[in-house]
């Protein structure tokens, strides 16, 4: 299967440079690297580094929505994203002998399959008909619970956190507010303003240091918390 054949790397106690080091990585003449990009907003910012001079011993191709990419010319590397992939498939693997495939952001991926169902089903239908010939690996620093890991990078300069895994809603709400009561600080990941207005009014507080986008921000605002 692909997932046998994938390998899967978690990396997230060493920070970012792993799809760059990719794009630095020896490549067999005759042959192309493909990195696969969570958004396009990635793929762009790894072009905007290239035309600024990174990985100028390469020629490499970002492919993505409104972009320009002959792909009868030969590259080096092609970036691109799920959706670019799957459109140009039989394009890019006609042309080329693909030495290594690398997916980052692996997480994100498997949170599409919720809502982009199709995309993702035509990806790993894709990577299906390589999985011979290319090396496929997949990389996070933020592995979903459960996830496949076979590899994981560790930093010995990272201290040691233990976390626990509860499916009881309520004796976790109340972990939180005890330890909020009891003056320690907490961080809550969440994007329910339910939550965070169930926890604030049952530890009896209304002072809190808030990340969040626009909408969860809107929300909280009009249940005055």
């Amino acid at each position: 299967s692909l997932e046998t054949l994938t390998t899967t790397v978690d990396k997230r106690a060493c920070g970012n440079g792993a799809s760059h080091g990719f794009l630095l990585s020896k490549i067999p003449e005759h042959h192309t690297n493909l990195l696969i990009q969570p958004n396009k907003a990635t793929v762009q910012d790894k072009e905007s580094e290239y035309l600024k001079g990174e990985f100028k011993e390469k020629k490499m191709a970002f492919l993505y929505e409104g972009s320009s990419v002959n792909l009868l010319e030969n590259y080096d590397v092609i970036v691109t994203v799920a959706d670019s992939f799957n459109h140009n498939f039989k394009a890019i693997v006609s042309n080329r002998k693909l030495y290594r495939v690398l997916i980052d952001e692996q997480h994100t991926k498997e949170q599409s399959t919720s809502f982009r169902k199709a995309t993702m089903f035509n990806l790993n239908r894709n990577l299906e008909k390589i999985r011979f010939d290319c090396a496929i690996t997949t990389i996070t620093a933020t592995p979903n619970t459960f996830a496949k890991v076979d590899i994981s990078i560790i930093n010995e300069n990272v201290p040691k956190v233990n976390g626990s895994i509860s499916c009881n809603f309520k004796k976790s709400i109340d972990r939180v507010v005890n330890h909020i009561k009891k003056g320690e600080s907490v961080i809550i990941n969440t994007q329910s303003r339910g939550v965070i207005k169930l926890i604030l009014d049952k530890a009896e507080r209304n002072d809190f240091f808030l990340i969040s986008g626009d909408g969860l921000r809107a929300n909280l605002c009009r249940t005055g918390k």
